[in-house]
């Protein structure tokens, strides 16, 4: 598996994949895919997931200011005519190991309470789970989500997330405008 970075010019594909991994119609991942290669001072990364010659998948990394220590899978799902075959598992693997090389210590993400495949996946490949209920943060009540946390370390433990703001309602209120169909 490859890690290819979407650029300008497979940005359509990518959103394409990620509007059948995410089909809901007021959240998708068009504008973070586009400042991803806009804005590469930020930091963040997506990726298209190739094998072979076929697109599998999309993914992404960012950061938050609250936790600088973690690496935050985005965006990240393998189109269902390529599940089960360990594509979830690479496409982890890589994910940490570009983690690692990039300094951090953690591996986080966010998932909805009711992917109980996508949880077992995560589960399975060592992410350890706690409910999100931030007061703070209005997405919290709107979407049961879990945050899920792994050590990019053996020798080093994870701490839990607890309820601190991960901004779910304002990453959910900024991607509502489809850029490619």
């Amino acid at each position: 598996m490859d890690l290819i970075p979407i650029t300008q010019d497979n940005v359509a594909t990518a959103c394409r994949i990620q509007h059948q991994l995410f089909p809901g119609k007021d959240i998708n991942a068009d504008r973070d895919f586009v400042n991803g290669f806009l804005q590469p001072e930020r930091g963040k990364e997506y990726w298209l997931l190739q094998v072979e010659e076929d697109y599998v998948g999309v993914a992404g990394l960012y950061s938050i200011r609250l936790d600088p220590e973690t690496a935050w899978l985005a965006w990240f799902g393998i189109l269902p005519e390529f599940r089960r075959r360990g594509y979830a598992t690479e496409a982890l693997d890589l994910f940490e190991a570009r983690a690692r090389e990039r300094g951090f210590l953690y591996a986080r993400l966010f998932t909805e309470r009711a992917d109980a495949a996508a949880i077992a996946c995560y589960r399975k490949n060592g992410y350890s789970l706690e409910e999100y209920n931030c007061p703070t943060d209005k997405g919290a009540a709107m979407v049961p989500m879990y945050v899920m946390s792994k050590s990019l370390y053996p020798d080093r433990e994870c701490p839990k997330w607890g309820d601190r703001d991960i901004g779910l309602w304002r990453q959910l209120t900024k991607q509502v405008e489809r850029l490619y169909e």
